[in-house]
């Protein structure tokens, strides 16, 4: 199967859906990637990481296309170049992106929306809600304490002591445990 891990077109998302390390994998049992340049950029990974995992740099040409992998919903320019049957797999939104699902739909490709796959513990694997809010809440809790403007924890030293920052957690992941 031919594999494609674009940029992803939000320009604050930094993550990315392929990492170099599982294209070895995927090369490993024969599939075939391709990945746009800088796909991995601001996630830490450049392109030579890519290629030499087994990778290939795509063209504009993305009807070889058979999978396509990304984070977020695609673009209707990224649609528009798709072959009609290729396998799109994204968090979609899709209360949020209804036209562009329904240009996906009517352009005849496979949608598999990984926000809406059941958080049961066959699908667990599978399972990027609770993955990606875990990363949220730790990204959270460092971004508040960044800017709280003193010390979190309690320190104590000779030459005296800072009492602990007490603060108000809102939520029940595991970030806030």
């Amino acid at each position: 199967m031919k594999i494609g891990i674009l940029n992803e077109t939000d320009s604050v998302e930094k993550r990315v859906s392929v990492v170099p390390e599982s294209i070895k994998l995927l090369a490993k049992n024969g599939h075939e990637i391709f990945f746009q340049s800088n796909c991995g950029k601001y996630a830490g990974f450049p392109d030579e990481e890519y290629t030499n995992a087994g990778a290939k740099r795509i063209d504009d040409d993305l009807k070889k296309i058979q999978l396509l992998i990304l984070l977020n919903c695609p673009q209707k320019d990224i649609i528009n170049d798709l072959n009609k049957e290729t396998v799109v797999i994204a968090q979609f939104n899709s209360n949020k992106n209804t036209e562009l699902i329904d240009q996906l739909k009517n352009n005849n490709n496979t949608l598999l929306a990984m926000e809406l796959v059941p958080r049961i513990a066959r699908a667990q694997k599978m399972d990027v809600l609770s993955s990606q809010a875990s990363i949220a809440g730790y990204k959270a809790a460092l971004i508040a304490a960044n800017n709280l403007g003193k010390y979190l924890p309690m320190m104590m030293t000779a030459a005296g002591t800072i009492p602990p920052s007490k603060v108000l957690v809102i939520g029940a992941g595991v970030a806030g445990l």
